[in-house]
């Protein structure tokens, strides 16, 4: 004890130490600490970024605890396609973002460490011994010589935190019903308002160093605020034209059973056109003459005049087709609507024709009372054929028999008289 209090009392009377003084904290020399801060800021990016990636993972369809008949002879299945739901595609944005966010602060955290590691650490010094300065510690240095990279890092991965955080509560709400969405949306909220008080208060030391920092590198400032005005245009894209309303497991159910209904009801109508098409079709061919026949003068397209018969099984625009029964002309409705005596290779396929029945009205060409045309290349065009008429053979034939029947008995009763 007494060689102590001698060597105690020797310090003291030469200066080397000052009663009451205690001595002050040496800033580390090299970037380890540093380092060491940058690698555990990457360490849990590059965490929540293999999250969200996995997250992206979405299954293809997503069940659905309820169902609902439909009608007498159908109901829903419980599950639903993913894109019917307006809230799990702001989820996948979201999550993209949390995955992009999360990845900038992890490469930019490595390329920090790169420099970190250079040797030009500490370069600068800003206190002394007697007066040191927080900006030579290595929080310090982080934020002041390697502001910019510094700063990236944490605005990314506080940006990435806000999207992890609404990419839960909007998948919650676009996979779960309200009585557990709204308990996990409440747990969230409060998480993330004990988040925000923390960095409120932590980030104090922060603010303090980048105001000297400010004053002496601009672009250190610049550069995160551009990464927080990039991050917010990417919410409010997520966000953007998304019915939130229609989103949720309830709604989209209900939506599901919607589009079925009127996809069932949409078919039925089409069922029900077919089939009145199809009995309109049978009723005119079973009104179309076997035998037509083309009867006249014509001055141009002679070739046309004579006997067609029906084509059996054959419509075009739903109208019955009759062919010539020694020549390349068939009769059938052109694009318009219109009667034409076409080529086979026209038929169904264009309107080009040698004659024309201006009649979209008449289903049968013999019941129409408009007057033929025929083209003519050296008229210029369409000429009218007045005397050309389209007459049921069948019909015709039997007037003629009526007509031959009748001078018959004129006869025959004269003779008795």
């Amino acid at each position: 004890l007494g060689r102590a209090a001698a060597e105690v009392r020797s310090a003291i009377e030469g200066g080397a130490w000052e009663a009451g003084s205690s001595p002050a904290e040496e800033q580390p020399v090299g970037p380890e600490r540093a380092m060491a801060i940058v690698s555990e800021l990457k360490a849990s990016a590059a965490l929540f970024a293999a999250f969200a990636f996995g997250a992206l993972n979405l299954p293809g369809t997503l069940m659905i605890s309820e169902s609902r008949v439909t009608s007498a002879t159908s109901s829903v299945s419980t599950s639903r396609p993913v894109p019917d739901s307006d809230l799990l595609q702001a989820f996948v944005v979201l999550d993209a973002a949390t995955f992009g966010f999360m990845l900038i602060c992890v490469v930019v955290s490595q390329q920090l460490l790169y420099k970190l590691g250079d040797g030009s650490y500490g370069a600068t010094r800003h206190g002394t011994d007697e007066q040191p300065d927080a900006r030579d510690s290595a929080l310090g240095r982080l934020t002041t010589q390697y502001g910019s990279e510094f700063r990236t890092a944490r605005v990314a991965f506080g940006l990435g935190l806000i999207a992890i955080l609404l990419a839960t509560v909007v998948k919650t709400w676009a996979v779960f019903d309200s009585s557990i969405a709204l308990p996990v949306t409440g747990v969230l909220s409060l998480s993330s308002a004990l988040m925000a008080i923390s960095y409120a208060s932590v980030n104090g030391a922060f603010r303090r160093l980048e105001d000297d920092a400010a004053r002496e590198d601009v672009w250190s400032v610049a550069s995160p605020a551009a990464l927080v005005a990039a991050g917010a245009a990417v919410l409010a894209v997520s966000f953007a034209n998304q019915d939130f309303a229609g989103g949720t497991s309830e709604r989209a159910f209900q939506n599901v059973v919607q589009k079925m209904e009127r996809a069932a009801a949409e078919k039925a109508d089409a069922a029900t056109a077919a089939a009145e098409r199809a009995a309109a079709e049978q009723a005119l061919l079973s009104r179309a003459p076997p035998r037509v026949v083309l009867s006249g003068s014509l001055a141009h397209r002679r070739s046309c005049l004579g006997a067609y018969s029906l084509v059996k099984g054959r419509l075009v625009r739903g109208r019955p087709v009759w062919k010539h029964e020694t020549a390349n002309r068939w009769i059938a409705t052109g694009p318009g609507g219109s009667w034409l005596v076409q080529e086979g290779v026209s038929v169904g396929v264009n309107g080009r024709s040698f004659l024309c029945l201006r009649d979209p009205s008449s289903a049968l060409p013999h019941e129409s009372s408009v007057g033929w045309q025929e083209y003519s290349s050296g008229a210029g065009g369409w000429v009218g054929a007045p005397s050309l008429e389209c007459a049921d053979q069948a019909a015709a034939d039997q007037a003629a028999a009526r007509e031959q029947a009748a001078r018959e008995q004129a006869v025959h009763e004269q003779a008795a008289r």
